[in-house]
């Protein structure tokens, strides 16, 4: 018996099967998707020398087909059809495979997937082909800071030919080689082993049946006895990297000085967690703490720190990584020296036991009102806690043990903390400012640039012993958000009584008491509309709120830190044309923090520096959008190309660097929160009287005026002109990235209705997994290759996005105009749909509308999303709608919808963005272009002055077209 939360009625069954392949079996009957999580004890630390990033490529295989279902796309269509989504995912010491699917098709997906672990084929058309796949994933990531800085730790940082010293993600430079093939049987053979899989499964169906379908699926997965690799006694960093410090030039505009610590592993140490204890002071954000000083001294504008175990728990990381400002980058010494400083200072106070009984109230609250979520997401946390557990008396605790707080041992944080020496540290600078120096040398894979250098011995000294001189650094204060009397406020229903809609207070206020969960939970929504300083309408209007929100920020963080551990939460976000503040948390305190959060909203001051350092990493976020990957690019440019008020990362930033001085700064914000116009949502276990209580508190501590719709700036969609295909080009900024993307857009010609969104959600759902299938599975174009769809202002948009290092943007134009005429032929998946093919589909669409509201945030969010609508209908049964609409959809309708989308009636825009080698192949170019005229010419209806339009002018193009109406 599972040890578990008052609110948790799932049912739960451990096992393990004859073969050792260990199981744990969830009943939800809320859910209506069932899940699968596996986890095999294996990744890329048992890659061979000779292929790395073997295990990788395997996962990817395994998807490919297997003995009993050889159908390469068989598993992944069966899912897709089905209402469900699947992937996999590889790590060091680890890889996952999951999936959910509606509850119907549960049994068959699980012998699809079962089959991946027992009788993969590994076939040699589809190796080869997949190799390719794993090539385009590689490449996506040559500039991502992420991979990149990763990469150079396991390259140069840690001992050459230790275990992690290896390119984990593989390419075809590691792959395309004589044996692959047999190289993927071997590591299937000799590590794919029941003994080091574990399985989890969540459904609606019984623990019986839940059980059945693991023995059956399961129990024939080969137990080969493997026994994990004991890396103790493996040197993975030593002196060649400890007191070092490694200088890394990132692609991005980053500032950031990272420290490591190896520390001896402590998962044993489960109900004391002396790490995190750690990481909890050193990562505070309150008053006292480091953070704070580095703000105080103008050094840094933020500081994380985690504590994680590698090498399958055999050893401890802890890591601090500091996002520093211009100062801090050229004085990045003296960021060191606050870091021991503030260390040295906790060694020298001791272990104090109230941060402890603090964090042990707090993790004792959060695990009796854990909240649900969807049977996919619960399957791989289970599986991943499950992977971890190796102790067999440890399973009835397996929930507990991320909570458990039971011990307090002073002993173990103080030895560990005495480890966090600078000697022992291998510290990193990440920085544009390296970019000069002498000595740099490209790492292997990614080509980062980097030195290493010794620290001065006389520096390592001098931190060792550093200790505050005037600096105020040390233990927070006691935390007066943490709840002290937790009392649940739920209306009570009667027995066949359905739970309550939201009821309008005032003509502003929607309220409704909680009378679902059982959880002491409280949210607040408001909406935020002014026409102050212009905005949305100017660039300077824009870039004000979002300064003044993150200034906002700076003036709450420690009041917002500490209410944040106290298990409330306070978020302000930017619209269109809106702000959005969103309030949770346990309902004894939320209204006394909201109080606090709008006392000075209006009338707060920032100083100079901080702000100037604050709109200093906003110029380096608006120049690092251009080294985004291109599809992510194409993503903003989209909408900067349909929306009114959205302008480019260039137009941002160059008034952000000429205009938006201090004084300019100060001046507007006089004139901001002065005509405003507010909306409410208030749930959970509050009273009526509560919720009125917590309006009237913010709206008195807010001098304004009210205004009407009518007074707002709107912004507002612009309709492509139908029968025509518009083209964007533009050749990407950033010459070392070998990527190109395309981005098409099929715009509907009217606002949604409950029948139009039915249709486009079917035709889009059944076009998906094709898609992928064709365009990437076969013919390998790339890693990102999508098709689906978005709303943008009640307008549908069809969407279909590539992004390829094989092929220039024409080209894909043409895969996908082929694509589309093949979908709409005799034998295509639209042309050739059966009405048995689009019931299945109907029903797997009418199953996730169906899902029960599992958690009260949930709940809050889909009442929020009608009321903001601004229909004035206040829809609260949509959902039934659109299943009403989603039963009445035809054949003969979704082939006439793609027929008028791609070609009879389209409002077309193809979106590109080329790499420099891409842009160079004119040759190439002009031709997949005449092919694609040709194609407009032949199957599109277009009545245009041409029969492709370039857009070289968003601007014009918005002014020379017209607009949906104002919502």
């Amino acid at each position: 018996m599972l040890r578990k939360s008052k609110n948790d009625d799932r049912l739960y069954k451990y096992l393990r099967l004859p073969n050792n392949l260990r199981c744990l079996l969830i009943q939800d009957t809320e859910v209506q998707k069932s899940s699968a999580c596996l986890y095999v004890h294996v990744g890329s630390l048992y890659d061979p020398p000779h292929a790395n990033g073997l295990a990788h490529f395997l996962e990817h295989m395994l998807f490919l087909g297997t003995k009993k279902y050889p159908g390469e796309n068989e598993y992944s269509k069966y899912v897709q059809s089905n209402g469900g989504v699947k992937n996999a995912a590889t790590g060091e010491d680890y890889t996952y495979y999951y999936f959910d699917i509606k509850s119907e098709a549960f049994p068959h997906a699980v012998d699809l997937f079962s089959q991946f672990f027992k009788e993969p084929l590994f076939t040699e058309a589809a190796t080869d082909r997949e190799m390719n796949a794993v090539d385009s994933e590689y490449k996506k990531n040559l500039s991502d800071d992420g991979r990149r800085i990763s990469q150079v730790e396991k390259s140069e940082i840690v001992v050459k030919g230790s275990i992690l010293n290896r390119f984990s993600t593989g390419g075809l430079e590691t792959l395309k080689i004589p044996t692959i093939r047999e190289d993927l049987l071997k590591f299937h053979a000799d590590y794919y082993s029941a003994n080091l899989m574990n399985l989890v499964m969540v459904g609606k169906q019984s623990l019986e049946e839940l059980e059945s379908l693991a023995v059956e699926n399961f129990k024939d997965v080969q137990d080969k006895g493997v026994k994990l690799a004991d890396f103790t006694k493996d040197v993975v960093y030593d002196h060649t990297s400890m007191g070092h410090i490694f200088k890394v030039v990132p692609n991005k505009n980053l500032k950031n000085l990272r420290i490591l610590w190896n520390l001896p592993p402590s998962s044993h140490l489960w109900k004391s967690k002396p790490m995190g204890y750690i990481s909890y002071l050193i990562g505070h954000e309150g008053p006292n703490s480091l953070l704070s000083q580095l703000i105080k001294e103008g050094l840094a504008t933020a500081l994380s720190s985690s504590a994680d175990n590698r090498l399958q728990q055999q050893l401890d990381q802890f890591r601090i990584q500091i996002t520093l400002t211009d100062k801090g980058e050229r004085h990045y010494e003296r960021v060191l020296s606050l870091v021991y400083m503030y260390i040295n200072n906790i060694k020298s106070l001791g272990i104090l036991d109230f941060i402890h009984d603090e964090r042990k109230r707090m993790n004792t609250i959060g695990f009796d009102n854990t909240t649900k979520t969807t049977a996919l997401n619960y399957a791989k946390s289970i599986c991943y806690k499950l992977s971890y557990t190796h102790d067999e008396a440890l399973i009835p605790d397996l929930l507990w043990i991320p909570y458990a707080l039971e011990e307090f041992q002073p002993d173990e944080i103080q030895s560990r903390l005495n480890m966090l020496t600078p000697q022992r540290a291998i510290t990193m600078l990440v920085s544009k400012i390296v970019e000069g120096e002498e000595g740099l040398v490209k790492e292997r894979w990614y080509d980062t640039p980097f030195k290493r250098e010794k620290l001065d011995d006389e520096l390592l000294a001098k931190l060792e012993a550093i200790i505050p001189n005037g600096e105020q650094m040390g233990y927070p204060p006691l935390n007066d958000f943490i709840p002290k009397s937790l009392v649940e406020k739920k209306r009570v229903r009667g027995d066949r009584e359905e739970p309550s809609l939201p009821r309008q207070l005032r003509s502003n206020v929607w309220y409704k008491q909680d009378d679902q969960f059982n959880q002491p939970l409280a949210y607040a929504q408001l909406q935020i509309q002014l026409n102050d300083v212009m905005f949305p309408i100017t660039v300077e209007s824009q870039l004000f709120a979002g300064l003044w929100k993150t200034c906002l920020y700076q003036h709450l963080r420690e009041l917002q830190y500490m209410a944040e551990l106290g298990g409330q939460s306070g978020i302000i976000s930017l619209g269109m044309d809106a702000l959005e503040v969103s309030f949770s948390g346990y309902n004894d305190g939320i209204a006394s923090y909201i109080q606090k959060v709008f006392a000075s909203m209006q009338d707060f001051t920032i100083d100079r520096e901080i702000y100037e350092n604050k709109r200093a990493l906003m110029i380096r976020q608006y120049e690092n959008e251009e080294k985004k990957e291109p599809y992510q690019r194409l993503s903003h440019k989209q909408v900067e190309l349909l929306m009114t008020n959205y302008y480019s990362s260039a137009e941002m930033l160059k008034v952000l660097k000429e205009d938006m001085s201090y004084d300019r700064y100060i001046e507007m914000q006089k004139n901001w929160l002065k005509n405003l116009k507010l909306e409410w949502l208030i749930m959970g276990h509050l009273g009526e009287d509560q919720a009125l209580k917590i309006v009237d508190s913010v709206e008195g501590s807010l001098i304004y005026n009210k205004i009407e719709k009518e007074d707002l700036h709107t912004t507002r969609l612009v309709k492509i002109p139908e029968m025509s295909i518009h083209e964007y080009s533009e050749l990407n900024t950033d010459p070392a990235n070998p990527n190109s993307a395309l981005a098409i857009i099929l715009q509907s010609p009217a606002l949604k209705t409950y029948e139009s969104e039915a249709q486009m959600s079917l035709l889009f759902h059944l076009l998906k997994e094709p898609f992928f299938n064709k365009l990437r599975t076969q013919e390998q174009l790339g890693y990102i290759v999508q098709a689906g769809q978005f709303s943008l202002r009640r307008v549908l948009h069809g969407q279909f996005t590539i992004q390829s290092s094989v092929k220039n943007p024409d080209q894909l134009i043409e895969r996908v105009n082929m694509f589309l005429e093949e979908s709409m032929g005799a034998e295509g998946k639209i042309g050739g749909l059966s009405d048995e093919e689009l019931e299945t589909t109907q029903k797997a669409l009418i199953k996730q509308l169906e899902q029960k509201v599992v958690r009260l945030s949930e709940e809050v969010g889909r009442f929020w999303d009608v009321i903001l609508d601004d229909q004035e209908l206040f829809e609260f049964d949509r959902r039934e709608k659109k299943i009403a609409a989603l039963t009445q959809v035809t054949v003969p309708q979704i082939q006439e919808l793609l027929k008028s989308l791609a070609f009879d009636n389209t409002a077309r825009a193809n979106m590109k963005l080329y790499s420099h080698n891409h842009w160079n192949q004119q040759e190439e170019r002009s031709l997949a272009n005449a092919n694609n005229q040709e194609f407009y010419k032949a199957k599109c209806k277009i009545i245009a002055p041409s029969t492709l339009q370039e857009v070289t002018n968003f601007k014009r193009f918005k002014l020379q077209n017209q607009m949906f109406p104002r919502i």
